[in-house]
């Protein structure tokens, strides 16, 4: 479980932030708020370029949307396909062990225990999923659509189509041009006057993104907004053998929740929570 907290007038004063490049690896999709950061930045009159080697439609594709430029070698492995959903099911094995699994089941809707109960999606897990992949799908299409200038029929009618040359991205505007790293480099060198025999100047996005706004002489704004984000399975207490940040613990939430409430440094909260169940009653508390 992670929770932090993010002041209300920073992003807005971003017109301060100085001109080094950003690097970042790809940590995956995350509802795209990245993407929303990076328009902040091109809106204050700062450009953003990016050179990826690995496009996947759902994780990097958002970030990118908000990127003026995009760049990427002939050899790139990208991945245009819709989205899928799977599950595991064991109940097969126990049977050939003689194990009988004994689920209590409480709402049609509560598949937690399927995995031992059944062989195959229950009809009501199956119209679950298929819900948030139809609203993350669309979500996903509509910030392409608004931030790429290209119409929802045309993105799908892409993917649909298939795609397997990188050149097909170029000639469709997904990408800007198909260049390698060190040629990237050699132009974001010349565009910021950089001399070719020195090193561009990098910053690497975990120490980026703990700069304090004093020292880029942001002032103001002294409300703040805490933003809790909570993932993993719900469980009353820590158990012995429990990893750290692989589930949300009700002590400790409640904790952190009461915190925040108390103090006077916030103004309001943002609670986020990405969990599949647990315990009933630390959910309930």
């Amino acid at each position: 479980m992670t929770w932090s907290y993010q002041e209300t007038t920073y992003i807005d004063e971003a017109g301060e932030i100085p001109e080094p490049g950003r690097k970042w690896n790809d940590n995956g999709y995350e509802e795209g708020s990245e993407s929303k950061e990076d328009a902040k930045v091109v809106q204050a009159g700062k450009f953003v370029v990016a050179y990826i080697y690995l496009l996947v439609a759902k994780k990097n594709i958002t970030l990118l949307s908000a990127c003026q430029e995009i760049y990427a070698p002939p050899s790139a492995y990208f991945s245009l396909f819709g989205l899928s959903v799977q599950a595991s099911f064991v109940r097969g094995v126990l049977e050939k062990i003689g194990v009988e699994p004994q689920v209590e089941r409480i709402g049609k809707y509560k598949s937690a225990g399927d995995q031992l109960a059944r062989t195959t999606l229950s009809k009501e897990n199956c119209e679950m999923l298929t819900a948030l992949l139809d609203n993350i799908y669309g979500n996903w299409l509509d910030i392409i659509s608004s931030t790429r200038g290209k119409k929802i029929e045309d993105i799908e009618k892409f993917i649909n189509e298939g795609v397997y040359q990188v050149e097909k991205l170029k000639e469709e505007g997904w990408i800007t041009n198909i260049q390698y790293d060190d040629e990237v480099t050699s132009m974001l060198k010349g565009r910021l006057g950089v001399e070719k025999e020195k090193k561009l100047p990098m910053v690497d996005y975990r120490k980026y993104s703990k700069v304090r706004k004093w020292t880029l002489g942001l002032s103001g704004g002294k409300d703040k907004i805490a933003i809790v984000r909570a993932s993993g399975s719900i469980s009353g207490v820590r158990g012995s053998f429990s990893l750290p940040g692989s589930s949300i613990v009700g002590e400790q939430f409640i904790e952190k929740i009461r915190t925040i409430r108390e103090s006077k440094r916030y103004k309001a909260a943002i609670i986020r929570i990405d969990s599949p169940g647990g315990d009933a009653l630390a959910s309930d508390l």
